[in-house]
């Protein structure tokens, strides 16, 4: 059986530990993957990985309703569009990060 985070909400995460979960989630949906497709085991990951974009990010963002939207049915497909939009977050949390710990680093 894959590897699911048991707290994947991202409820009450303090800003440094927003990267981790999301770390947490892409290797939960590669676990998924690489389960012969266990479909509870997706249905679980869609259903923590959308709260988290949920909480994290609001239901009106991009990324959040993407998952939404394209993160439904329980095929490969859907796991793989997930994983790309998680990471696409993570990415974006990194560059956030750094542009707050080192704001000169702005160009307008």
């Amino acid at each position: 059986m894959p590897m699911i985070p048991e707290k994947s909400s991202c409820d009450s995460i303090p800003q440094e530990m927003l990267e981790t979960r999301i770390d947490e989630l892409i290797e939960a949906g590669w676990d998924v993957l690489y389960s012969d497709f266990d479909v509870r085991a997706f249905d679980r990951w869609r259903k923590r990985a959308f709260s988290c974009l949920n909480v994290l990010l609001g239901p009106d963002h991009t990324y959040t309703r993407s998952f939404g939207n394209y993160v439904e049915a329980a095929e490969e497909i859907s796991l793989l569009v997930g994983g790309g939009i998680l990471s696409a977050v993570k990415e974006d949390l990194a560059k956030s990060e750094a542009v707050s710990s080192n704001p000169a680093t702005v160009t307008n």
